[in-house]
């Protein structure tokens, strides 16, 4: 299991985290030259293959629990991924699963949808509740989105590294949301992928 600081220092050699979303993805996030891989599929009979897979390939390897098949929302599944995989970290909406998981020796990160200001607002709370590692925004194409966060969070004292997430889709996308503050991008796009 890595730390927080290790994964900051990967993140900081090579910003670029593979998304895989289906089989070809993984296979592509696994021929890329990404040092971290956020899987977002699978179900309970393939995820420790998958995750195997990951860690066969020498890749830190997280799982977003909500894209998960098979299991509930309920803080077992964190247990049973902990006795059954490899992984390093989860990605998780909710609450409750980052606490498991952070229970469990987790490395974690919240991810956040950004659809309007009340959203934004409640970032510093959800964060609170769930003392997450890192913050993920999505969209992750806009660099105003992940200024405001950004300041938002460090106004409420929370320091928290940031991850730029969907919707980032060319290298200018992913430059932007460099500049701007986010310590990562993670994407599924190959052309991407292939530059990393």
């Amino acid at each position: 299991m890595k730390k927080i600081s290790e994964l900051i220092e990967t993140l900081e050699d090579n910003p670029i985290i593979a998304g895989a979303t289906d089989e070809e993805g993984l296979e592509v996030a696994l021929q890329s030259n990404c040092d971290v891989v956020f899987l977002q599929f699978g179900d309970l009979c393939n995820i420790g293959e998958l995750v195997s897979r990951i860690k066969d390939a020498n890749r830190i390897a997280f799982l977003n629990v909500d894209l998960l098949e098979g299991v509930s929302s309920k803080n077992v599944v964190i247990e049973f991924l902990k006795k059954n995989t490899q992984l390093d970290g989860i990605i998780s909406a909710k609450n409750h699963l980052l606490k498991a998981g952070k229970a469990e020796g987790f490395l974690t990160v919240q991810r956040f949808f950004l659809v309007d200001s009340m959203s934004l607002s409640n970032i510093p709370k959800q964060l609170a509740a769930s003392d997450a590692d890192i913050v993920e925004i999505m969209p992750g194409y806009s660099a105003y989105g992940i200024n405001l966060v950004l300041r938002d969070i460090a106004a409420k004292g929370m320091k928290r590294p940031l991850i730029a997430s969907g919707l980032v889709c060319n290298k200018e996308d992913a430059i932007r949301a460099l500049s701007a503050g986010a310590l990562a991008i993670s994407t599924t796009c190959r052309t991407i992928l292939n530059e990393a």
